[in-house]
């Protein structure tokens, strides 16, 4: 990570809390979700309580004692009303049928209740028949007692399965709701169902023992025995997860109980001994007592479910507003979080792409520019550089102080340039007046070996003087050297035209194997006085360079040659081996080309 650039390690500081922001928030936002789920799932369940209670009360009034309702056309009615609940129940039913049975008993139960409720209609033709026959309200008793027993037969499973129903709603409710209230009104309502359940079972075991329609045999007593002790735990179960205000109502039911107890005494006295010998209670007292308290159950188990209906929907509404809420300030968070981290890395990354510009720009452009403008105007010139970051950039101080720094090198820089060329032109001016007192010792000595070369008869010595001119005739040439790289320019030696052969000559006569040479030079041509020095210069380089590099008894070519285009085309021809084009390319001074293993100067000619 050391070689990351600072964008990439910047990206990756922002990229890590933002990733634990996100992941954090989809973790709470998710959970809340579930929460809200399972809060719809609660409402749905509190939704259809109500009319499995109203379901589970109208076949109770219908078929709690049909042949209360032969004297009157009331029949009809309370199976409208029974039709009533069951469309409001069905569309529930289909639902939850369609759920998962291995998640919970609910789609097997709300199964069970669509194909009972198939049965109803073949039900109500058998009460039908029963009625039409004359045995529901038949006086016999062994004849009514039968078909009582039909009936209830024929509906106690129907019954049943509503209260199942019921039971699995409060508590399937109770598991999913994460609202505590609606757990204690699923619980409260539950409890209340089964109470209204066992209070109806015994009321019709009232109505058939007083109205003499049934006796009180051991089976029947056995199932009083057992709806008193289930009212009796409901009851109490019920007091235990309501609320204070159903504990009061439920203590108000409870007043009842006395009276109730009355009943239940003398129904349990009746057991050893005829109902004529004991005073059970009349027929129209017993129903007025039962229907009021079937009323108050009803009602406070009513008064819970629409409890529980309004708790679960606020519970699902408080859960999305908290889903919603909480992911609109994870959104939130996260957009400010991220615009914050964006403005804090911009502080950090854009002076630095400014301080690396302005770098760059201040090393590639500016700083050769201004060596270059100093190298011209000498140490004279005014010459400074721009600072790499502007006075009012914002920016840290560690890249202010990196920016001084870069400016501090530039002008470092720009300082040793100026040194570098005031010693630099010291030198030039020191190696230019060391050449021009050698050069003019040598010009007197070539002038004075040239009258002793005129007055010499001797052979041996006019050799000798010979060779004492091309020695000095060296020395000059050494003398231009140390010109040239002062950046002097090389003396001028005529103004007039100079013929090539002129030219070919003074260059050999410039290098000491001056035997080797083989002078071809072309007739017609000649250069301007002006260049004459520098080309005689240049030429006796090459020439020496040539007699260095190749064997000693091969010869040099010196050759000159017009060009197609009018140009004149001087060649130097040896025998060494050579070096590559590419280092050629790179040693060769401006203008010649290679040609083989020699070089060669190409020019205009005069």
């Amino acid at each position: 990570m050391a070689g990351w650039s600072i964008r990439r390690k910047l990206s990756v500081l922002v990229t890590i809390p933002l990733v634990v922001l996100l992941v954090g928030g989809g973790v709470l936002v998710a959970s809340l979700g579930v929460q809200y789920q399972q809060t719809r799932t609660a409402s749905t369940y509190a939704d259809a309580i109500l009319p499995a209670l109203g379901t589970a009360r109208s076949f109770d009034t219908e078929f709690n004692n049909p042949a209360a309702e032969l004297s009157t056309a009331g029949l009809a009615k309370v199976r409208a009303s029974t039709d009533a609940q069951i469309s409001q129940l069905r569309p529930y039913l289909e639902s939850l049928s369609a759920g998962d049975p291995d998640e919970s008993n609910l789609p097997n139960s709300a199964q069970q209740v669509l194909d009972e409720l198939a049965r109803l209609p073949n039900i109500r033709q058998g009460i039908d028949k029963q009625i039409e026959g004359g045995q529901l309200g038949n006086k016999n008793t062994e004849i009514a007692a039968s078909s009582i027993a039909q009936v209830i037969n024929a509906t106690r499973t129907l019954r049943d399965l509503t209260q199942t129903l019921i039971n699995n709603l409060t508590g399937e409710l109770s598991v999913v709701s994460p609202d505590r209230d609606a757990v204690k009104n699923a619980i409260f309502v539950a409890n209340m169902s089964r109470l209204m359940q066992a209070s109806v079972a015994e009321t019709a075991l009232f109505d058939s023992v007083i109205s003499g329609q049934t006796t009180l045999d051991n089976t029947r007593f056995a199932s009083f025995k057992e709806f008193t002790a289930t009212q009796t735990q409901a009851q109490k179960d019920a007091t235990t997860a309501g609320t204070i205000q159903q504990q009061t109502q439920l203590s108000a039911l409870a007043n009842q109980s006395s009276r109730l107890g009355q009943w239940r005494t003398d129904l349990t006295k009746a057991l050893n001994r005829s109902a004529s010998e004991v005073a059970i209670g009349s027929q129209a007292a017993w129903d007025e007592f039962a229907a009021e308290r079937l009323s108050s159950i009803n009602q406070i188990t009513s008064q819970a479910a629409e409890d529980t209906q309004s708790t679960a929907d606020s519970a699902k509404t408080s859960a999305l507003f908290r889903t919603l809420a909480v992911a609109g300030a994870v959104l939130l968070t996260m957009l400010v979080v991220s615009a914050l981290l964006a403005a804090i890395a911009r502080t950090v990354t854009v002076p630095l792409r400014r301080l690396r510009a302005g770098a760059v720009e201040v090393a590639s452009v500016q700083l050769p520019a201004a060596v270059a403008r100093i190298e011209q105007d000498g140490v004279g010139a005014d010459v400074s550089l721009p600072p790499v970051l502007p006075a009012d950039a914002y920016a840290g101080p560690e890249t202010l102080e990196v920016a001084r720094a870069v400016d501090d090198l530039g002008a470092e820089a720009v300082r040793l340039a100026t040194a570098q060329v005031r010693l630099r032109r010291a030198l030039d001016e020191a190696f230019v007046s060391m050449s021009r007192r050698s050069q003019s010792m040598v010009e007197k000595q070539l002038a004075i070996i040239d009258e002793l070369e005129s007055q010499e008869q001797d052979p041996d010595q006019l050799r000798n003087l010979f060779r004492l001119d091309h020695l000095a005739a060296r020395m000059r040439r050494y003398n231009d050297n140390l010109l040239v790289l002062a950046g002097s320019a090389v003396r001028t030696r005529a103004t007039a035209p100079v013929k090539i052969a002129e030219l070919f000559r003074a260059a050999t006569s410039e290098m000491e194997q001056y035997e080797r040479v083989r002078l071809q030079p072309v007739s017609g041509a000649s250069v301007a006085g002006t260049v004459a020095g520098e080309l005689v210069h240049l030429l006796a380089e090459l020439l020496d360079n040539a007699a260095m590099y190749s064997p000693p008894s091969s010869a040099i070519v010196l050759s000159a040659a017009f060009t197609a285009d009018g140009g004149l085309q001087i060649e130097v021809l040896d025998a060494g081996v050579g070096i590559s084009p590419g280092e050629l390319d790179r040693r060769r001074p401006a203008g010649p080309r290679s040609t083989g293993s020699g070089s060669c100067l190409q020019g205009r000619a005069s």
